[in-house]
């Protein structure tokens, strides 16, 4: 498992990467009663992570990506790099949802856009549900830090037994 675990830790970083374009938040407005006069084109409204506020996981992904790439001959030398963008990338995925929750009070842009094509009373968290983009994302950040978190610390032993 050791040689692989920069392996490991590339593909859950590639894993965080493409989650990061997969809808992360559903709004589904096909069960709302609207206005027939201002109906919108769509039943329904996907927003990605890169589209949320914060594409920063994102640019972690591909940091923890590009820095590995050269280090595959010495892991190694990527274990405190990989550490570091996995705990920071899982971090901000984990802020974006969360954050997101408090959104859909009903004073916010969000639920005012939403509401403006309702003619009756709707609850927001009822049509509004994570997707898998974020989990993935989580759980792409998450194999990386398994992977880097069994790499050795320091260069392996070039010493030859007589």
């Amino acid at each position: 498992m050791k040689q692989n675990s920069l392996i490991v830790s590339l593909v859950g970083g590639g894993i965080a990467l493409l989650c990061c374009f997969l809808p992360w938040i559903k709004i589904d407005i096909s069960s709302l009663d609207l206005d027939p006069i201002i109906s919108p084109p769509k039943e329904s409204l996907t927003i990605s992570g890169f589209h949320i506020a914060t594409p920063y996981a994102f640019f972690v992904a591909l940091m923890l990506i590009l820095g590995c790439l050269p280090m595959l001959k010495r892991p190694w030398k990527a274990r405190k790099l990989v550490l570091t963008c996995s705990v920071i990338g899982f971090l901000f995925v984990l802020i974006t949802l969360f954050l997101f929750i408090p959104e859909l009070s009903e004073n916010t842009p969000l639920a005012e856009k939403i509401l403006e094509y309702a003619t009756s009373k709707v609850e927001l968290g009822q049509i509004a549900s994570l997707q898998f983009g974020g989990f993935g994302a989580a759980l792409g950040f998450i194999v990386a830090f398994i992977g880097a978190w069994s790499l050795p610390k320091s260069a392996p032993s070039t010493e030859n037994s007589e």
